[in-house]
C-alpha cells in the first residue's frame, strides 16, 4: 500500500476536507416528497416530468417484468398510482445517484461501472428476500443499492490525491485503498445527503449486522443478498439452493425458500437490464 497516499487520505477524512459529490436538487426533492405524508402522486409526477430523461427511465423500469405484472403502463401518473410513490422515488434515486457516481472520474470508470452493477444486483436480491420475509422491500432495495456508495467516492478521492502527488497507482493499489476507506467515506456521504438511518447503518455495519443499533434485520438482508449476487456474478447458472451461506441460514432461508428465490432469476435479470443507467 502507498503509505504517503494513505496518510493523505486519512488526513482528508479526519479534517473533513473531502470533496463529496453533491446530491442533485431533483434527488433531494424526490426524497422530500416520498417522506412527506402530505405530498401527493401528482406532486411526484410533476417533479419527474420536469426531467424527460428521468421520466423515460422510470417508465422503462416500471414496465420491466419485475414491476409490470399486468398491462404495460402508459403514463407516469399511472405508474405512480399502481406502484406507489416509494417505489417510483426509489427508481428516480437509482438513476440520479448512478449518474452522479459514474461521472466522478474517467480513470476509475470501469471499476465504478462494475461496482454499480454489483450494487444493483445486491439491491434487486435484497428486494426479493425482503418480500419473502415480509419486510419493507423499498428499504431493503435502497440499503442494498447504497451499501457500498463510499467506494466510488473513495476511488475518486484517491485518484485526485495521486494526481496532486504526481503518483502513479496500479489498479490493485487503487482497489486496496478504496476497500480500506470506503465505509467511513460512505457514511460521511450518506449523512451529508440525509439518507435514511437504515442506509447509514447498512454502510457502517455490513460486515457485522448484529452491531447495527436499530436496523440489524435490514443489514442482514443485504448481506444475504450480497452473497447470492456474488455467486451469480461468478456463475449465473448457480442454483441459489446450492449456495453455501451462513447468512442465508440465519435469515431462515432454507432449501424451499431458496428454490423460490431461484425462480426469480429471470425477473431480477430483466430488472437489472432496465435499471442500468
Amino acid at each position: 500500500m502507498n503509505t504517503e497516499l494513505a496518510n493523505s487520505l486519512e488526513q482528508a477524512i479526519e479534517s473533513g476536507d473531502l470533496e463529496l459529490p453533491v446530491l442533485p436538487a431533483v434527488a433531494a426533492r424526490v426524497m422530500e416528497l416520498t417522506r412527506d405524508p402530505d405530498s401527493s402522486a401528482a406532486d411526484l409526477a410533476a417533479l419527474v416530468q420536469s426531467d424527460q430523461t428521468l421520466a423515460g427511465y422510470i417508465m422503462r423500469v416500471a414496465n420491466s417484468a419485475a414491476y409490470a405484472a399486468r398491462d404495460q403502463m402508459q403514463t407516469l401518473q399511472q405508474a405512480i398510482t399502481r406502484l406507489g410513490m416509494q417505489q417510483i422515488g426509489q427508481m428516480a434515486l437509482t438513476m440520479i445517484v448512478g449518474e452522479v457516481l459514474l461521472k466522478l472520474d474517467k480513470r476509475g470508470e470501469a471499476i465504478v461501472s462494475g461496482l454499480w452493477r454489483t450494487s444493483l444486483g445486491t439491491a434487486a436480491w435484497s428486494r426479493e428476500i425482503a418480500r419473502m420475509m415480509r419486510e419493507n422491500t423499498e428499504t431493503a432495495f435502497l440499503c442494498g443499492l447504497l451499501h457500498e456508495i463510499g467506494k466510488p467516492v473513495a476511488l475518486h478521492t484517491i485518484i485526485a490525491l495521486a494526481r496532486e502527488q504526481d503518483t502513479d497507482l496500479e489498479e490493485d493499489e487503487l482497489v486496496e485503498l478504496m476497500n480500506r476507506y470506503h465505509q467511513v467515506i460512505g457514511a460521511r456521504l450518506a449523512t451529508e445527503w440525509r439518507l435514511p438511518d437504515p442506509v447509514i447503518e447498512t454502510i457502517n455495519h455490513i460486515d457485522d449486522h448484529l452491531a447495527a443499533p436499530t436496523s440489524a434485520q435490514s443489514v442482514a438482508i443485504v448481506r444475504g443478498a450480497r452473497e447470492i449476487n456474488a455467486a451469480l456474478e461468478a456463475d449465473p447458472d448457480t442454483p441459489i439452493e446450492s449456495i453455501e451461506s451462513d447468512m442465508l441460514i440465519e435469515l431462515n432461508l432454507y432449501e424451499e425458500d431458496r428454490r423460490e428465490l431461484d425462480g426469480k432469476k429471470e425477473t431480477v435479470q430483466e430488472l437489472l437490464q432496465a435499471m442500468v443507467v
